[in-house]
């Protein structure tokens, strides 16, 4: 079909570039990929550009249906120094704002914003709520005022200022690093943990599919549990080894050492358009119980 250019969920490019790899395929007419959805996984990245030919690239673009693109990377601007920062937890690199966008880190709140006036930036390198503004940004949701009340605010020069409901932090060159979901972070009253940060330490275990992190109890004090997802099933021997792996991974960096519960879930819960996001508010009930018996 002479296909040139592909779009698709991190989900659909993970069993796409193992297909391609597994059977030495290079797909020739392709010169752009871009998959969207979900945080992508460098391997997912790396795998998938050593599908195609040299001069095709594989773009993970960073946004939401409300403003796209907000950012967005090309995997060789992913070198071996951003890998390991990735690796050790300080957040997926999701490039930087396409203009015109503007995008800024705020103190993360709960409450909502009449005025951008009422926010706190953030300091380069300290995580907070993504916000963005620019042509692409939408201005209300359709008679859904109390999401829009909540999502949207504007500024003394007339501007609609979106809020993507992430955590992200802006480094001191400009890029992005998204770290998760606000609504998802683990607030244990000592420290809070971002999701996607934590994760990506605990997903270089090589027999591990997936992970998540989730709070267990009300917020402010809240338990933090590593929920995991297995490539294969696993002998009561190598379920033993996968346990005391990554309760050592975690005592080995600083962001999740408070970390030090494991449980093994049999198939993850994840959204049906990407297969991609993972629903840590069900596995989060769902490990409330399994702490409980």
């Amino acid at each position: 079909f002479k296909v040139t250019n592909i779009f698709g969920s991190p989900a659909l490019l993970d069993t796409l570039s193992r297909h391609c790899v597994d059977q030495g395929i290079r797909l020739e007419s392709v010169t752009r990929v871009i998959s969207a959805g979900a945080a992508v996984p460098v391997r997912t990245i790396r795998r998938m550009q050593r599908s195609l030919y040299r001069d095709a690239q594989v773009h993970t673009p960073y946004g939401a249906t409300e403003c796209l693109p907000v950012s967005s990377i090309k995997a060789g601007e992913i070198d071996d120094e951003m890998v390991d920062r990735i690796e050790s937890g300080d957040g997926v690199c999701v490039g930087r704002p396409i203009e015109p966008n503007r995008v800024r880190i705020i103190k993360i709140s709960d409450m909502a914003f009449n005025d951008l006036s009422e926010t706190t930036e953030m300091p380069f390198g300290m995580p907070g709520e993504i916000i963005v503004s620019g042509p692409t940004c939408t201005d209300s949701y359709w008679r859904r005022d109390t999401d829009t009340e909540f999502a949207k605010f504007g500024d003394q020069n007339g501007n609609t200022w979106h809020r993507m409901g992430d955590v992200g932090i802006l480094d001191g060159t400009g890029r992005l690093w998204y770290c998760g979901r606000v609504s998802q972070r683990v607030d244990t009253g000592k420290e809070v943990l971002f999701a996607d940060q934590c994760e990506a330490i605990f997903n270089q275990h090589p027999d591990l599919k997936r992970s998540a992190v989730v709070g267990v109890g009300a917020r402010g004090r809240q338990v933090p549990a590593l929920c995991i997802e297995v490539k294969h099933k696993l002998s009561p021997v190598d379920t033993e080894r996968v346990h005391f792996d990554l309760l050592q991974l975690a005592q080995a960096h600083t962001i999740t050492r408070s970390i030090r519960t494991v449980l093994f879930h049999p198939g993850f819960p994840v959204d049906i358009r990407h297969n991609s996001k993972i629903g840590r508010e069900e596995l989060a009930a769902w490990a409330a119980k399994k702490m409980q018996s």
